[in-house]
C-alpha cells in the first residue's frame, strides 16, 4: 500500500513514518525544504519538496497514493502573524482534502 503524509518529520509524524516503514508500506511525505529529513532518508521514503499551501505539491505526492495521512500543522500561541497561520491551518487543511 502507497501512503502520503504530511507533517511526517515532525514530532508525531516522525514516529508515525517509523512504525509505517516497519510494516513495508510504501510511504511518499511532503516536506518543507527547511525540515530535518533525516527520519524519511534513514526509512527511504520518496520524499516531496513542497507546501501543502500549493496543490501541485500535494497533487505531485498523492498520485498513486492508496491513503493519505495529514498531520502538518501551525501551532503557535501567541501567533505573530495571522496570516501565515491562516495560510497553513485553513487554506492548508483546505488544499489536501481537495486533492485527495
Amino acid at each position: 500500500m502507497k501512503i502520503f503524509i504530511t507533517g511526517g518529520t515532525d514530532f508525531i509524524g516522525t514516529y508515525l513514518v517509523n512504525r509505517l516503514a516497519q510494516t513495508k508500506h510504501e510511504l511518499c511525505c511532503l516536506a518543507r525544504k527547511t525540515s530535518n529529513m533525516q527520519v524519511l532518508q534513514d526509512v527511504h521514503a520518496k520524499v516531496i519538496i513542497g507546501d501543502f499551501t500549493d496543490k501541485t505539491s500535494l497533487l505531485q505526492g498523492m498520485e498513486g497514493c492508496d491513503w493519505v495521512i495529514h498531520l502538518a500543522s501551525s501551532f503557535e500561541f501567541w501567533a505573530r502573524n495571522n496570516q501565515v497561520y491562516n495560510d497553513v491551518n485553513i487554506t492548508g487543511n483546505r488544499n489536501v482534502m481537495e486533492c485527495a
